[in-house]
C-alpha cells in the first residue's frame, strides 16, 4: 500500500476498509471454489470478484459479519496461535493493534485481542500486523482471513468511534492501515 490507493474509487477511510474487507469476503468465496487465495500473486487474478464485493459493501447490500463470527472460528482453532497455527506451548493474548499505536484502553479491547503463540507474540511485539506478517511469513503470503476480518472490523470500530469513517482516505498515516491487497 505504502501511501498509494489500492482501488482508484477509495475516497474515504470507510472506502479502503470496505475495500480490505472486500478482499476477505473474496478470498472466502475463492477458497470455496477448491481455489487458493492464501497469496497476493493468487488473490490478483480475482480483481473483478473483490471490486464487486466491495461495491456490494459500500452500497449495503453485504455488511461486515459480525464479531460474534469471529470468536466462533477462534474457538474452532481452539488452542492455536491465531497466526501460526501453532499448537505448541503457552498461548497469550495479543494485540492485534499495539498499544502503542491506539492506547492501553483501546488495545485491551476485547475485539483487538487474540491468542499467540510466544514466538509470534514476541515477534510481533508492538508492530504493526501486515509489516511484521510480510517480515515472518514473506510479502506475497496474506493474513489469515480471520485475522484480517477482526482487524479490519476492529479499525472500523476505532474510526467511527473517532468520527473519522468519512474523512479522506489519502490524509491517514498509513502503516496500520495496510493489509495487503496491492495497487491495480
Amino acid at each position: 500500500m505504502e501511501g498509494k490507493k489500492p482501488y482508484n474509487r477509495i475516497e474515504t477511510v470507510k472506502d479502503w476498509i470496505y475495500f480490505q474487507y472486500a478482499t476477505v469476503i473474496a478470498r472466502s468465496i475463492i477458497e470455496s471454489r477448491g481455489e487458493h487465495a492464501e497469496t497476493r500473486s493468487a488473490l490478483n487474478s480475482h480483481f473483478g470478484l473483490i471490486v464487486s464485493q466491495y461495491n456490494d459493501l459500500k452500497s449495503g447490500r453485504k455488511n461486515m459479519s459480525d464479531y460474534l463470527n469471529d470468536s466462533k472460528k477462534a474457538l474452532k482453532l481452539d488452542r492455536k496461535c491465531i497466526y501460526c497455527g501453532s499448537e505448541e506451548g503457552e498461548l497469550t493474548f495479543e494485540h492485534i493493534i499495539p498499544r502503542k499505536v491506539i492506547g492501553e484502553t483501546m488495545a485491551n479491547h476485547e475485539h483487538n485481542l487474540v491468542l499467540s503463540c510466544r514466538e509470534c507474540n514476541t515477534s510481533k511485539s508492538a508492530r504493526e500486523l501486515i509489516s511484521w506478517w510480510e517480515a515472518k511469513f514473506g510479502a506475497d503470503q496474506l493474513p489469515r482471513k480471520h485475522v484480517l476480518s477482526k482487524y479490519l472490523k476492529f479499525l472500523y470500530r476505532l474510526h467511527h468511534a473517532q468520527g473519522t469513517l468519512n474523512h479522506p482516505w489519502s490524509e491517514w498515516d498509513t502503516a496500520i492501515f495496510r493489509t495487503g491487497a496491492r495497487n491495480h
